[in-house]
């Protein structure tokens, strides 16, 4: 048995006056889609509840038939895909410079990753700046990814992934601060990593808001590329391999989002 499975991550959107109360999908001339669907099978489903807004990861896990505590955490994912060295005891954390303002004592949001255009040498000075650092004896270490303003956090010591993030990601809310989640079952560690979070972006904002690249900026009066944002971060874990779970060999194919194309080796890459 052969079977294809098409995600279009990202498609859902809300309709518009303008398009008769449809959504741009619903609008759209889709005829490859209307072929496809054609000929297959066809129904709605949803990964977990009815009105349930889902992570791109953890709709996809959630999709392949795993468990919600089987999702290693968006930053693991990434720092894969980006090819980052780690060990199985570090926490990945998405991260990218951030504009703040600050209003009545708080950073405030204003510009997120927009802040940089594509291959700015000033992304390059600012990240370079900020990395590595030590704190209560936890270690920080980013590693940038290509073309973007965007890296992976790896951090390393008696650490935990159980902690939140502190990008708002809407302009105009404030920045948080990492705190521990919930409920969890390492209350100590992640409690450790928070703190040691914090120091290391409040050291980040400072080494940013001096930096040369930021005073030359202000004097142009561009957004000031002045905080490390980070979010979802993650720890390697044991699942059982899809192949053992489903008893299928599966094949990916997708789009490498950091240049738009699609990847050249991709008939070489297999769902483990």
């Amino acid at each position: 048995m052969k079977i294809i499975l098409v995600l279009l991550d990202g498609l859902g959107d809300r309709s518009y006056k303008i398009l008769g109360y449809r959504t741009p999908l619903q609008a759209a001339l889709t005829p490859n889609l209307d072929s496809l669907a054609s000929q297959g099978c066809n129904g709605l489903f949803h990964a977990s509840l009815p009105g349930q807004c889902l992570p791109s990861e953890t709709a996809h896990y959630l999709l392949f038939g795993y468990d919600p505590k089987e999702i290693p955490g968006r930053g693991l994912l990434e720092a894969v895909g980006a090819g980052v060295d780690f060990g199985d005891h570090d926490v990945l954390s998405m991260a990218h410079l951030s504009a703040v303002t600050w209003e009545n004592g708080f950073p405030v949001l204003c510009h997120g990753p927009e802040v940089f255009h594509r291959d700015s040498q000033e992304v390059e000075a600012l990240f370079h700046a900020i990395t590595p650092y030590e704190v209560r004896g936890v270690q920080f270490k980013l590693h940038k990814k290509p073309f973007i303003n965007d890296a992976i956090l790896v951090i390393n010591g008696a650490v935990s992934p159980l902690v939140s993030d502190s990008d708002p990601i809407i302009p105009g809310r404030m920045m948080a601060r990492v705190v521990p989640l919930s409920n969890n079952e390492d209350p100590d560690k992640s409690q450790h990593t928070a703190l040691a979070m914090n120091e290391y972006l409040a050291y980040c904002h400072n080494v940013l808001e001096n930096h040369e690249v930021n005073r030359r900026r202000r004097e142009r009066n561009p957004p000031l590329a002045n905080f490390l944002a980070t979010q979802r971060c993650g720890r390697r874990i044991l699942y059982e391999p899809f192949k053992h779970r489903w008893g299928l060999s599966g094949m990916l194919i997708a789009r490498d989002l950091s240049t738009g194309a699609w990847p050249t080796n991709w008939a070489s890459r297999s769902w483990r």
